[in-house]
């Protein structure tokens, strides 16, 4: 396994066309098995997911992220498709399901650039447009993130 940095940047528009975002950086973990790509990573606590390892499951056309711990969801990006999940939280859960309009991949053997547009509704009701970039870059072999 490699050691990979994480700048997560996110954006959200809702109703109101208020926009709410999100940045954080974490250290994680890559592998890659058959064609696919495996980041592993824990939350920080600015994501509000802390207590939680991410599982990113990148394909040249989809990804795949899969929540264990204190929130537990997966989610399945491709563009165009629809797909919905339940998330999982202390306090219950809520069926999400998400419309990719559009994902952009740039994966290299370490380092990769995702770029994602897609719309979420939360129990059937449309919540937001989001926009998601995930920057994955090799980790320095004597630095050490702090969540």
């Amino acid at each position: 396994m490699e050691r990979v940095i994480l700048k997560v940047e996110g954006s959200q528009t809702d109703a109101l066309g208020e926009i709410t975002n999100l940045e954080f950086v974490s250290e994680g973990q890559c592998y890659h098995k058959n064609g696919m790509s495996y980041v592993l990573y824990d939350e920080v606590s600015s994501s509000g997911m802390q207590g939680t390892k991410t599982l990113l499951k990148i394909a040249d056309d989809s990804i795949r992220l899969v929540r264990k711990g204190k929130i537990e969801h997966e989610q399945f990006f491709s563009s165009g498709l629809k797909s919905a999940s339940r998330y999982k939280t202390p306090y219950g859960e809520i069926k999400i399901s998400v419309h990719t309009k559009k994902l952009d991949i740039d994966k290299g053997f370490i380092s990769s650039s995702i770029h994602v547009f897609y719309e979420m509704a939360i129990d059937g009701k449309w919540q937001s447009d989001n926009e998601l970039h995930i920057e994955i870059t090799a980790a320095d072999k004597t630095s050490k993130y702090l969540n």
